[in-house]
């Protein structure tokens, strides 16, 4: 495991010891950033099930204006600390809070987040929970930020929220990314129908076609996994094992991702994120 890209570039990261963990791949993370391109750029990060905190290091390596990592396995909580020290990145912007998640998102936060990573442990239904928690307290997610699930495709399974809705899913072997945007943010303006396209926020270099898509390719993605909610962990975040059982075959690849508009260098106190 090593941080991709940015400030930290090439730095290695350690592996929470024991439990038969599986941090998320070199591959996943570079594919999972391309998606958010520039959109990481001053964005506040929240890092659930955090487990190395890769996901988390890698936003602030690439410009992230900070990220608050949670966590609840002693071990996985040790690990983010060194992993942040060793890449340079440790201080006011990076936050480890050692807590339940579920018992943390029935809090409502100081300031909402512009990216929200979701990996928790497999075949659970805690992906689920997760979102469930994140819809009943809505603003821990900024209007135009973005949920990121990360789960096995055998896991999938219908969900309805108030307020947010999916609008993007990539599938890659035995995973699955599901991209969640608020329910008012749905790529078009019911007011503006006769307006010139206009790419998102951050894509205005990109080619853009007649519906005001911008194209990126396609995007590949690899899995991480996560922790239990109120109850003590089988297993760190971000890292669960899967249990034994053949992945799905692959399926055909949906048409490219368009980012959320997730604003760049939005102001934010330095002591930002949820009450520890």
């Amino acid at each position: 495991m090593r941080v991709i890209a940015g400030k930290a570039r090439g730095r290695r990261l350690q592996a929470v010891p024991g439990q038969g963990t599986r941090p998320i791949t070199d591959r996943a993370k570079e594919a999972l950033f391309s998606i958010l391109g520039v959109d990481v750029n001053d964005a506040w990060v929240l890092d659930l099930f955090a487990g190395t905190g890769g996901v988390g290091i890698e936003a602030l390596s690439r410009g992230a204006a900070g990220c608050d990592f949670v966590e609840q396995a002693p071990a996985a909580v040790r690990t983010i600390h060194q992993n942040l020290e060793h890449t340079g990145l440790a201080g006011d912007t990076a936050r480890v809070l050692r807590r339940d998640v579920f018992q943390l998102l029935r809090e409502p936060p100081r300031e909402p987040y512009h990216i929200v990573f979701v990996a928790p442990p497999q075949y659970k239904g805690l992906w689920l929970a997760t979102l469930r928690a994140l819809d009943a307290v809505p603003e821990w997610v900024t209007d135009d930020g973005v949920i990121v699930v990360q789960i096995d495709p055998v896991e999938d399974a219908p969900v309805t929220l108030e307020h947010f809705h999916e609008i993007d899913r990539r599938t890659y072997s035995n995973v699955r990314l599901l991209f969640f945007v608020p329910a008012e943010v749905d790529g078009q303006d019911d007011d503006a129908d006769d307006a010139a396209p206009e790419a998102p926020i951050g894509l205005d270099d990109l080619p853009v076609d007649g519906d005001g898509v911008a194209w990126l390719g396609e995007m590949y993605l690899t899995r991480p996994s996560g922790l239990p909610g109120d109850r003590p962990l089988d297993g760190p975040g971000e890292h669960a094992a899967p249990d034994e059982r053949a992945a799905p075959p692959d399926t055909a690849f949906p048409p490219p991702f368009v980012p959320p508009r997730v604003p760049n260098g939005k102001p934010r106190a330095a002591d930002a994120g949820p009450t520890p």
